[in-house]
């Protein structure tokens, strides 16, 4: 995605937090907007550009100052869901199954977990996607803080026929590694064939694994004030080569670093059974305005070949 298109990205957030009467958060993604377009002194319509976007914050502006007291809304409407579902999928057209799978995992990080599950557990009998539906299902129980839940939803699978016991194992490995860095102990019944875990360190690989669960990244800037500092993130979400990241707000600095449309040069990582080094390109950044980290703001990183 390129930062044009990053713009257009974020001017569409804001338009839908502003038809849901979310002024703050609407704001909020107009002034991401405008310093995307600040930032780049060589746009071409760049003052038109900005004197549209002044025009919609004036709007935006008289708007609230008409509304004594907006509601404080949690939950979004399902019309908008479907829109911001549509919206934060990048997948090729000729991947519908992909695309469905970033879609739903759009909704969990917009704190839309109900639906996400949902929409997760359709995907369950895609043969392609259904490792990572079933990943990103658990993972939606324990964003939740109910751990219980995703252990029991792995049990119920035991006796699902859709799994093959390798993609079971490959589950069950997937939620023993997140109980264990929450520090959540739980008995895990283990899959009708359970391999083990082997960590790798690999110095660098030129192609992500099809099949490798990334549990963290680390970032390194190579511009700006945090240059040369490592920053580890754990991963929320992944749906192929995207993965979505949770960055709290209080890190200021750090959010004003990363972009829709930038490119990260040194990234590790990190899973279960390889460390390795690649790019990726920043494709969504958006405030979180509902579920458990509301306020914080989830940042998805599509892996390219380094």
């Amino acid at each position: 995605m390129d930062i044009k298109q990053g713009i257009e990205q974020q001017l569409k957030v804001a338009e839908l937090y502003q038809s849901q009467g979310l002024y703050e958060e609407a704001r909020s993604a107009y002034d991401e907007a405008l310093r995307m377009v600040l930032e780049q002194p060589g746009m071409e319509n760049r003052e038109d550009l900005l004197a549209s976007m002044a025009q919609k914050i004036d709007e935006l502006e008289v708007t609230v100052n008409k509304v004594e007291a907006a509601p404080a809304t949690t939950e979004i409407a399902p019309q908008v869901q479907t829109l911001i579902k549509n919206l934060f999928s990048h997948s090729a057209e000729d991947d519908p199954d992909l695309k469905e799978l970033e879609g739903a995992v759009t909704l969990a990080n917009f704190g839309q977990i109900e639906r996400a599950i949902f929409e997760l557990n359709g995907l369950l009998e895609k043969d392609a996607v259904r490792v990572s539906a079933a990943k990103n299902i658990l993972q939606c129980y324990l964003l939740l803080e109910t751990p219980e839940k995703a252990v029991d939803t792995y049990q119920g699978w035991l006796t699902n026929t859709n799994f093959a016991p390798g993609e079971l194992d490959r589950v069950r490995n997937f939620l023993e590694e997140r109980l264990e860095r929450d520090g959540v102990q739980l008995d895990l019944p283990e899959a009708a064939c359970d391999s083990g875990k082997h960590r790798i360190v690999v110095a660098a690989i030129q192609k992500q694994p099809v099949d490798l669960d990334v549990g963290s990244v680390v970032i390194t800037l190579d511009k700006g004030p945090l240059k040369g500092k490592a920053v580890e993130l754990d991963v929320k979400f992944q749906a192929g080569n995207m993965v979505s990241l949770i960055i709290e707000s209080e890190e200021k600095t750090l959010l004003d670093n990363l972009n829709v449309g930038f490119r990260l040069r040194n990234l590790q990582f990190n899973s279960s059974v390889a460390i390795f080094r690649g790019e990726g390109v920043i494709s969504a950044k958006a405030l979180i305005d509902s579920g458990p980290k509301e306020g914080n703001y989830h940042l998805d990183i599509k892996i390219e070949d380094g």
